[in-house]
């Protein structure tokens, strides 16, 4: 590790860009040959140091000093002692097996641990190969690993993003963060801090990330361990262990199995020096009691047992990085597990459309006549990422859903063309809440449409649609649609409010709007989730569900 893989500032998306590249000391044209040279000495190579710098040969002398390990050299030293005392009694292939059996041992457990290291340098493959940079006022298509601080790196369709770096410019920019974040759909980027969390913000684009549509150009101010995945890297080498549970019995087991032995062994060495019988000949007996007592099976036979359930284990695409971890599988107490796509199938369906005060079934016929549907309809469309493809659609399920209701309601054909979109504050865990603004025609008032959490969306509606007028979205509206929102909810559903309102900005403003009513969405549990749970129960292990979806819908799927 070199002298600059120390923790970054964490600013780097809410400061000035102006302020950033002066800490960089850089422009947004980005570096020359020169410089870039002199800053890969610097800052060494864009690389993740995976491994612990340990020579093998220590690797393999640690196999021998845990306490069963031990235990048996110990009593393979006594056998060959007894040996070399009086030979010919059979001692020394005593202690030839035991120190076998602890070789063999240290050997596989070697072995699997150099797996486990092999697993961890696929962290490597989360780079990017080639890059295109900016320098010397040039476009050039460069080695990853090369890439410093101050360069500016250009993004196309299917890069893996090679550093952590601020995007200078976008154009319909979408990363796919999963590997860094989880996060199943790719998010839109923009240039403007979106979050105080730098994770979360969208001017920010990550190492190891894919670009799966757009363009942009970023500045990179982390390579190698000083970005988001290195410290993730950092964090498994920093590691430390914690005996495991049937460590903690075998220990427990080895320590008093010592002490018999060697309880007995003294006992009886000086019960025969009392009895008269010579002092080499009660030596050789008191040491082979002590070896006797040694149980040179066990060891393997763990060893061999925990391999089984390992191999097991990776039938079920389960990785075992250590095989005391199979065992300690079996004092799991508390399993904490995702909702969406892990309880559930993440195939989101519209089931409920609430317009004004009316509950319907989104299937529901006459629905296209109802007051307000064409204002919800065009929401649904417009104020949405997804698009519909000949089999289904591509991008996030929950927006999917709305296209696929609304293109069944009412062909969608060329709507998008019509209302082309000039601005988008895109959905994130900080605002809650998507808002789109859309071109109507010359001379004209834009329109913008947003959806969001009901509770959020709520707050920024001054009015609503009453029987196709706008009236007032009083405290009274405002708690019969809440508790619409609650009655949905309770049934399961992922709830989304509607609402638009007309505009002459650009970018829409956030108050003001004209609430127009709730969607509704079922993503049905897995069906094999209820006797998994009921298992676990079983079993002892407490479940408990982690989402970001309201209290009341979460509630429900739990039930």
């Amino acid at each position: 590790m070199n002298d600059h893989e120390t923790a970054l500032p964490s600013d780097q998306h809410r400061i000035p860009m102006a302020a950033l590249q002066q800490r960089l000391h850089c422009t947004d044209a980005g570096l020359s040959t020169d410089d870039a040279a002199k800053r890969l000495i610097e800052f060494g190579s864009n690389e993740l140091h995976v491994r612990k710098e340990t020579p093998e040969i220590i690797k393999f002398l640690r196999q021998f000093t845990n306490f069963f390990a031990l235990l048996l050299v110990v009593g393979s030293a006594l056998a060959f002692l007894a040996d070399f005392l009086k030979p010919g009694e059979g001692n020394f292939y005593i202690g030839v097996a035991l120190l076998a059996v602890v070789l063999l041992n240290a050997l596989f457990t070697y072995i699997q641990e150099h797996e486990s290291e092999r697993i961890m340098e696929s962290f490597r493959n989360m780079l990017a190969q080639m890059i295109t940079v900016q320098r010397d006022g040039k476009i050039d298509r460069i080695e990853a690993r090369l890439v410093v601080p101050g360069d500016v790196i250009l993004l196309e369709e299917g890069d893996r993003v090679p550093a952590d770096g601020r995007l200078l410019e976008v154009n319909q920019l979408k990363v796919d963060h999963a590997s860094l974040t989880g996060e199943s759909e790719p998010q839109l980027r923009n240039v403007n801090c979106t979050h105080d969390n730098l994770v979360e913000s969208r001017n920010m684009v990550f190492s190891g990330t894919l670009v799966q549509s757009g363009n942009g150009r970023a500045l990179v101010y982390g390579t190698g361990m000083n970005t988001q995945i290195g410290q993730i890297v950092q964090l498994t080498k920093d590691a430390g262990t914690v005996e495991t549970p049937i460590r903690k019995e075998l220990r427990h087991f080895i320590r008093v199995i010592s002490i018999i032995a060697i309880g007995l062994g003294l006992l009886f060495f000086a019960l025969s020096v009392v009895l008269g019988n010579p002092l080499i000949g009660s030596l050789i007996f008191a040491i082979g009691i002590i070896v006797a007592n040694v149980p040179e099976g066990l060891l393997p036979t763990v060893t061999l047992a925990l391999t089984m359930a390992s191999k097991r284990m990776a039938k079920k695409n389960a990785l075992i990085k250590n095989l005391e971890a199979v065992e300690t599988l079996g004092s799991t107490t508390v399993i904490c597990t995702d909702k969406t796509g892990t309880i559930t199938q993440n195939q989101m369906k519209v089931a409920t459309l609430v317009l004004g005060e009316h509950e319907r079934s989104a299937y529901q016929s006459g629905l296209v006549q109802t007051a307000g549907f064409a204002e919800a309809w065009a929401a649904m469309v417009l104020c949405n990422n997804a698009r519909l493809t000949d089999h289904h659609y591509l991008g996030d399920p929950t927006e999917g859903a709305l296209l696929v209701l609304a293109q069944r309601l009412q062909p969608i054909a060329d709507l998008a063309e019509r209302f082309p979109r000039i601005h988008e504050s895109p959905f994130d865990s900080a605002t809650k809440r998507m808002i789109t603004t859309h071109k109507v025609a010359e001379g004209h008032p834009h329109i913008a449409y947003m959806k969001g959490a009901p509770e959020i969306v709520f707050k920024k509606c001054s009015h609503r649609l009453h029987q196709g007028e706008q009236v007032a979205f009083d405290e009274d509206a405002r708690s019969k649609a809440f508790e619409l929102y609650e009655v949905l909810a309770a049934r399961g559903e992922r709830v989304l409010a509607l609402a638009y309102k007309t505009t002459d900005a650009d970018e829409a403003s956030e108050d003001d709007f004209i609430y127009l009513g709730l969607v509704g969405m079922l993503d049905p549990p897995r069906p094999e989730i209820a006797d998994a749970v009921d298992k676990c129960r079983s079993a002892g292990i407490r479940v408990f569900m982690i989402t970001g979806d309201y209290h009341t819908t979460a509630e429900s799927i739990a039930r």
